[in-house]
């Protein structure tokens, strides 16, 4: 959960600190120096890779039939958020002060950028230190495959089918002990032990699965049903993004004084 949570905002900042780089007047300045670099890894670095963690924990249970230890795994999303952060937070500063990108001397030439020159030391040691905290998570996979805790089927009380099968699941051709029984909706919820009932039947054990509501009748306050009223909000916004585009361009285009109309041959 810690990497899952923490990939959102990772990919958020990457994603928002390219909004500049789509400004002519902001991208005149920014473009090519480290403001793109620190941009770009936010979204392939932390955002993918904190994702692919989480992936990994969350389904090491399902692959082996044992947990990672917790611990290890605390320490390992600790240290490396930190470092991480540690290593392209501050490239987004160089590149505010206009450091290049491409330079054979990292910007040692660049008279206006001394002030923001020890960064370098600073992200390359962090950069160590990220290499050094993934080494919690290494011993914590292999030590877990053979020594970790052993744990239910359904370890994280998921709701979807594929928990329904042994952990790990067998080699040979079936995964399921027996035909598993489906009972909800795909986008119905409730924990796996409590079935969905018809009104008919008494309720064993617990309530009924929680159903999400208007899939089946219209909202009392549109009259229309989710699935409409989703697509109808998705090309409401298509309409608003690409109007927003073209009418822009119009716009500059109606107000500009000059405008390139290219050269003749």
């Amino acid at each position: 959960m810690l990497f899952a949570l923490a990939f959102l905002p990772m990919f958020g900042i990457g994603g928002l600190t390219g909004l500049p780089l789509g400004l002519a007047p902001a991208d005149i300045h920014l473009h090519d120096t480290y403001y793109v670099i620190g941009h770009f890894h936010y979204v392939v670095a932390p955002g993918t890779l904190f994702a692919l963690f989480a992936g990994l924990y969350y389904w090491f249970p399902k692959v082996t039939g044992r947990k990672m230890n917790d611990t290890l795994g605390r320490i390992h999303f600790w240290f490396s958020f930190a470092f991480i952060n540690g290593v392209f937070m501050p490239m987004f500063i160089q590149g505010l002060a206009g450091v290049s990108r491409r330079l054979y001397d990292g910007g040692a030439m660049y008279s206006h950028a001394q002030g923001v020159m020890h960064l370098n030391v600073f992200m390359s040691i962090c950069a160590w230190c990220l290499g050094l905290a993934q080494i919690p998570f290494i011993v914590n996979f292999f030590w877990s495959i053979w020594k970790g805790e052993k744990v239910s089927s359904n370890y994280w009380d998921a709701t979807t089918l594929e928990w329904a099968a042994a952990s790990s699941p067998p080699m040979a051709h079936g995964n399921f002990a027996k035909a598993p029984e489906v009972y909800r909706g795909a986008y119905e919820y409730s924990p796996p032990e409590r079935r969905r009932l018809s009104a008919a039947e008494p309720a064993r054990g617990g309530p009924l699965a929680m159903e999400i509501p208007y899939t089946v009748e219209p909202r009392p306050d549109t009259g229309v049903y989710n699935a409409k009223l989703g697509i109808w909000l998705f090309l409401a916004s298509e309409v608003m993004l690409f109007g927003a585009l073209f009418s822009s361009y119009v716009l500059l285009r109606v107000g500009a004084t000059t405008w390139p109309t290219g050269t003749s041959t």
